[in-house]
């Protein structure tokens, strides 16, 4: 019984101490944008400040822009729907901007940022940004693996 407290107390100390420091905050966000524009845009997002400006925000750690320049289709669809699909899908795609905060505060102090929101306002103001369609925003904190917290091997 002893040894068996002795372990769990062990093992509890690392998940302890990765709950209660701050951890990095990632949002990614895809803004749509035509496809056949990528050229265009990739070279609007070089000249523009923006990417710059977000550096400078406090408690953003990293930001990266990149144009995907499309999705892809599901292998069940019906023969309608996936022509329909492809046919949609070849003037679709997205410009997203992946920012890296340093924790959770951070990124909820972000959202009332002014440059954050100015930023966006010239995103969608964008002459090739496809209004017809709502952009995609994901909000992720990865954990570590307790086995490498413990220096053990997979």
């Amino acid at each position: 019984m002893a040894f068996l407290l002795r372990q769990t107390k062990t093992l509890s100390r690392p998940m302890t101490r990765m709950m209660s420091d701050a951890r990095p905050m990632t949002r990614f966000v895809q803004y749509p944008f035509d496809k056949t524009k990528m050229e265009e845009v990739r070279a609007w997002t070089n000249e523009v400040s923006i990417p710059a400006e977000l550096r400078a925000v406090a408690g953003i750690k990293d930001i990266e822009f990149s144009f995907c320049p499309g999705e892809g289709t599901r292998k069940n669809d019906r023969f309608f729907d996936r022509q329909l699909r492809l046919l949609l899908l070849r003037c679709t795609g997205w410009l997203a901007a992946r920012y890296i905060f340093n924790d959770l505060d951070d990124m909820k102090a972000s959202f009332d940022s002014p440059v954050i929101a100015a930023a966006k306002e010239a995103v969608v103001a964008h002459p090739h940004y496809d209004s017809s369609r709502e952009p995609v925003e994901f909000k992720v904190w990865i954990a570590p693996c307790p086995l490498f917290l413990r220096g053990g091997e997979i």
